[in-house]
């Protein structure tokens, strides 16, 4: 008796991407569709008689974001685990799609399922909270100098000092970094909050009272000469 094997279809929709794994060759996931939905804008101000209101700030929600799949296999069964596991990569994921600069950092708030009535194929519509921002931008720095966001929002930034002798104490940015070591970088990391020497705690070494921030345009870091700094973040965007 012959054998029979499974020949996947081509893919027709556009390609995406999971935490840099492509959805069709890891999960048999065809993305049909990919939209941002409609978000809240938290606005506050005070009425200034009689022209206009008096203007504050305005904050905005992650963004809405909704994806639609075909996720297929050489069974049902099959497309029930393909399906699966597609639902636990997207988890908390970087979402981006073909021919888009822009990634969607995300937490998957829920999903639906149907069947589409072409044989093992299901249609998956998924649900997620997301921000938006291009690739992280690195760039390094010895002594002072400007640094361009080109976002437009306020994003965090990762300051590693690269010290090539000991220092007893070092002001970066604002910010007075102790007890640094020859050749042991020194990281003080706006994005996932934390400070760092070679992976070691190193919170206490410093006098910060708040996390780095990189504002939309130009911002000038000041550095002591000599000292060679690098620089990450994301550019993000409303």
């Amino acid at each position: 008796m012959k054998q029979k094997h499974y020949r996947r279809p081509p893919r027709v929709g556009e390609r995406c991407l999971v935490d840099g794994v492509e959805t069709y060759a890891a999960f048999d996931a065809d993305l049909i569709d990919f939209r941002i939905l409609a978000r809240s804008v938290d606005a506050h101000y005070g009425e200034v008689p009689p022209e206009e209101p008096a203007y504050y700030y305005t904050q905005m929600s992650a963004k809405p974001l909704e994806t639609e799949f075909y996720v297929g296999g050489a069974s049902d069964d099959e497309a029930q685990i393909n399906l699966s596991r597609l639902v636990e990569a997207s988890k908390y994921c970087v979402l981006r799609k073909e021919g888009s600069d822009f990634e969607y950092p995300a937490i998957l708030t829920g999903y639906e399922m149907e069947h589409t009535g072409v044989e093992h194929y299901l249609l998956v519509t998924m649900n997620f909270t997301a921000r938006l921002r291009k690739p992280l931008v690195d760039c390094e720095l010895t002594g002072s100098g400007t640094v361009y966001n080109e976002g437009n929002l306020a994003s965090g930034y990762r300051l590693t000092v690269h010290p090539h002798q000991d220092m007893a104490n070092v002001t970066v940015a604002g910010m007075t970094l102790k007890n640094l070591h020859a050749g042991k970088d020194f990281t003080v990391d706006g994005i996932e909050y934390r400070v760092t020497e070679e992976g070691v705690n190193r919170f206490a070494d410093t006098d910060i009272t708040a996390f780095p921030q990189m504002l939309p345009g130009e911002n000038y870091i000041e550095i002591p000469d000599g000292v060679k700094v690098t620089i990450a973040f994301y550019p993000a965007y409303l």
